[in-house]
């Protein structure tokens, strides 16, 4: 039984030195995923908000830019 123990072990730390991805790359492309996804709406989101042709302007002025369109 020991020695399977040891085996285990021994198993286990070889494992851990496999190269491959690690956590800190994976969440550092998800990032970036997001960012390159996000940034072109969130451009547009501004754009709509910024009067006289902005789909948000809501009867704005040109140039002005609404802060928070939300009716709520």
């Amino acid at each position: 039984m020991r020695v399977f123990a040891t085996a285990l072990a021994f198993a286990t730390a070889a494992l851990a030195l496999v190269p491959g991805r690690s956590g800190f790359e994976r969440r550092q492309s998800a990032i970036d995923n997001y960012i390159t996804t996000q940034t072109p709406i969130s451009k547009a989101g501004v754009l709509a908000n910024i009067g006289a042709d902005g789909s948000k302007d809501q009867g704005a002025k040109s140039g002005v830019v609404i802060a928070s369109p939300s009716k709520t």
